[in-house]
């Protein structure tokens, strides 16, 4: 979407705004035990407003769940999160536009299908 906007030859206002806005998130990746578990995590969100406009960072769940909302020109922030599957992060201005989007990811250290070590069968 950034190198859409860049590309444009006249800039609308949803382009400019969207360069005003940028962000981390540490960790992008859950690791838990077992496949379907819920995961426990912290995360890391800084965020960077050059306008000082409000915004609201949402995690999608079934549903657009707030965290928070400010209008600072930057913010760091820790946050507790329990996701049960791949998720994303949305950051939104006050009239609901998505400005950013980072997905999350879970990935666990047991496999969900275990492999045979021994061939059921054998030609001698």
């Amino acid at each position: 979407m950034l190198l859409a906007c860049l590309s444009m030859v006249l800039w609308n206002e949803v382009c400019a705004e969207e360069l005003e806005f940028s962000w981390q998130i540490q960790p992008t990746v859950c690791v838990n035990q077992h496949v379907g578990a819920q995961c426990h995590f912290t995360l890391s969100v800084q965020v960077q407003n050059q306008r000082q406009q409000e915004y609201c960072v949402y995690v999608v769940t079934l549903s657009p769940q707030q965290l928070f909302c400010s209008s600072e020109a930057l913010l760091q922030k820790d946050l507790t999160l329990t996701i049960d599957d791949n998720t994303s992060l949305l950051l939104k201005n006050v009239q609901g536009e998505t400005f950013l989007q980072q997905p999350l990811s879970v990935k666990s250290t047991q496999r969900s299908t275990r492999f045979r070590v021994n061939n059921p069968w054998s030609l001698f």
